[in-house]
């Protein structure tokens, strides 16, 4: 309620107090000095049966209980005004409460959805710095491979049988490093189609030290970014180290190397399995 409320209701008080203390003034009045010309009476009190006492209280109190009646009822339907005015207030506090919430729901979800863009944002990013990262350490392997197989390829020879011959090529141009694999690889194919690969290596550091760079290497190629994937993917190393493989079951002096192929053949087998596993999932 407003504060003007309790001041209009004791103003309205007072009014019919008031008016009340005239109205028992006035009958008091009659009472005393009123004359009845039927008697001798002075005073309508004096003058007064049992009967007759019950009818003026009657008549004096019954316009009085009228009168606060209507007091009360002016009273009360001022209160019931202030209330409604009090409960529309209240409803709009309600419905500006929940605007308010509604757009700080709304503020929320926005920052939750640019949290989540951010965090996405960052593990992509997070994700293409390590295929650089990793793109790079391809790269310095099969720098190093093709350094450390040109500058041992004058010495890298096999014999099988009588024959004698190089696992590596000498002389090679230079130019991209996939041109120069493809070159390798080549070689070492007609190498072993020429001998088959039960050939014994007599330097075998060589071919040990450049089977580790090219193995190491491979291992890194599902790693690398998109384009260079798809590129090196294309590339011969795969055949290299297929050829590289057969050598080194066949020989007794790789014994320590069977573990690396036998774990190359494990993990072709589970990117063929993957592939396979997502091909299907696609065609679903």
């Amino acid at each position: 309620m407003t504060d003007d409320t309790p001041k209009s209701a004791g103003r309205k008080l007072m009014m019919f107090g008031v008016a009340t203390f005239l109205w028992l003034a006035i009958a008091i009045y009659l009472g005393y000095f009123a004359h009845n010309p039927e008697n001798n009476c002075v005073g309508t009190f004096k003058c007064l049966t049992a009967n007759e006492w019950g009818d003026f209280l009657a008549g004096v109190f019954a316009p009085i209980a009228f009168l606060w009646l209507v007091a009360t009822v002016w009273i009360q339907s001022d209160e019931l005004r202030e209330q409604r005015k009090e409960l529309a207030l209240t409803r709009n506090e309600f419905e500006l409460n929940r605007k308010v919430m509604i757009e700080q729901a709304e503020e929320a979800r926005k920052q939750a959805e640019y949290i989540s863009t951010q965090t996405q944002f960052l593990a992509e990013e997070a994700h293409a710095r390590k295929r650089q990262e990793t793109l790079t350490s391809f790269t310095i392997l099969v720098g190093r491979f093709v350094e450390y197989t040109r500058e041992y390829a004058e010495e890298s020879f096999y014999r099988s049988g009588s024959f004698t011959g190089k696992f590596l090529r000498e002389g090679i141009e230079r130019g991209s490093d996939e041109k120069y694999i493809y070159e390798q690889c080549d070689w070492i194919e007609s190498s072993i189609d020429a001998t088959g690969s039960n050939l014994e290596v007599l330097k075998p550091e060589i071919f040990e030290n450049s089977f580790t760079f090219i193995y190491s290497a491979e291992e890194l190629v599902e790693k690398l970014p998109y384009h260079s994937r798809v590129s090196w993917k294309r590339s011969k190393i795969k055949s290299y180290l297929d050829v590289c493989g057969k050598i080194i079951n066949n020989s007794s002096e790789f014994v320590h190397l069977k573990s690396h192929v036998v774990a190359r053949e494990r993990r072709l087998n589970a990117m063929l399995d993957n592939s396979d596993l997502t091909f299907a999932n696609k065609g679903d």
